[in-house]
């Protein structure tokens, strides 16, 4: 759970820091890699996150 959540935060944190530059972003296209990179790792990161918690709350644990 917790290094989902760590991914998710990285993710978010990496699309804000695009946008922060002055939107160089929609001219260079790294950015546009590097977004969707990003927006690929928050969705995974909650993926992982929902799909770990309803495996330990069927009695699974690590």
């Amino acid at each position: 759970m917790y290094t989902a959540l760590v991914v998710f935060i990285a993710a978010g944190a990496g699309i804000v820091v695009g946008f922060a530059r002055g939107g160089d972003v929609d001219r260079e296209p790294w950015g546009y890699i590097a977004v969707a990179v990003a927006i690929l790792a928050a969705v995974t990161g909650l993926l992982l996150a929902f799909a770990q918690a309803a495996f330990e709350s069927q009695g699974h644990h690590r």
